[in-house]
């Protein structure tokens, strides 16, 4: 490895400890890799657009403690995108981050840590434009060392849901109690709440995510309970254009066991709750009951019925 391509990428491990590994135990794996092609890792892959590969394969890999593996395969515009790392053969390296570049690994597409089993890492994305994409895994720190499998899927992504935007968000009436049920599983990941540690969830929310709008007033109380399955994200803001510093409200702390909102409107307006999740393990079909309790309606309806005791 060459010593400007070893800086830069002690650099970036430093950088990327920002994000907060979260407790994977209990998290579900999945992903069939059944009938794609194996292959070997060929090195030197340490340096922009590294080894060739094509969508379908399974690279048998290594990592040392300061290494960094590119992997360029090409796609068309349409694809939905699945980039994963598992444990190879012992030793194995244990704990991964993954990140998907354009062709010459300037434009960062995709970032996940975590979303695979155990500590290792899963992403997706939709291709928008014919060509190649770069696929990156590092170690999380420079004490993870080890054989890992990296994979790649490619397939024609599904059409995203009506509310997969803000222009589209589903209304929920205020003074009304429900239960929502969806699925992210074709929807895009378009927002985020911020990222570690300082967002209003906590977390970051790489996940595929999908959108409600309430218009609600002062006084309102809004409770709502999110159960997705595994780690679920989710929060309420008022500007879809930024949602990082327009963020009112969020809860990211459990995980498995659903996430709850419980929260006072501070003002009158149009608010919009984001679905999302953790991680890009996490698409999957949801459940939100929910309960908007309006005192000032409540109150207006009472002093009604009292009167008419009178009249």
């Amino acid at each position: 490895m060459r010593i400007a391509t070893l800086v830069a990428v002690l650099a970036l491990l430093c950088v990327t400890t920002a994000y907060a590994d979260k407790v994977p135990e209990g998290k579900e794996w999945s992903w069939d890799l059944t009938g794609l092609r194996n292959v070997t890792e060929v090195e030197p892959n340490d340096t922009c657009p590294g080894q060739e590969i094509a969508c379908g394969d399974v690279v048998d890999a290594y990592l040392t403690g300061t290494d960094v593996d590119y992997f360029t395969f090409y796609v068309t515009a349409g694809t939905m995108i699945t980039v994963g790392t598992d444990a190879g053969v012992a030793p194995d390296a244990e704990d991964t981050k993954l990140y998907l570049y354009d062709a010459d690994c300037t434009n960062q597409l995709a970032y996940n840590d975590d979303g695979g089993p155990g500590y290792y890492s899963l992403l997706t994305y939709e291709a928008t434009v014919d060509g190649y994409v770069v696929a990156m895994a590092i170690p999380y720190s420079t004490s993870y060392e080890g054989n890992y499998v990296l994979f790649v899927t490619c397939e024609a992504a599904p059409e995203p849901p009506v509310n997969d935007l803000c222009d589209g968000a589903i209304v929920i009436e205020r003074c009304t109690t429900g239960l929502i049920e969806g699925d992210l599983t074709a929807a895009h990941d378009n927002y985020t709440p911020g990222v570690y540690p300082e967002s209003c969830t906590g977390f970051g929310a790489t996940g595929h995510d999908v959108t409600y709008v309430m218009t609600l007033e002062a006084g309102d109380m809004v409770d709502m309970f999110y159960f997705g399955g595994y780690d679920e994200s989710f929060y309420i803001v008022t500007d879809c254009a930024d949602p990082e510093n327009t963020c009112v409200v969020g809860a990211d702390e459990t995980v498995g066991t659903g996430e709850t909102i419980s929260w006072s409107v501070p003002a009158s307006g149009v608010y919009y709750l984001i679905v999302d999740a953790y991680s890009a393990t996490n698409n999957a079909t949801f459940t939100i009951d929910y309960v908007i309790d309006c005192p000032v309606a409540n109150d207006e309806m009472t002093w009604g019925k009292v009167k008419s005791m009178f009249e």
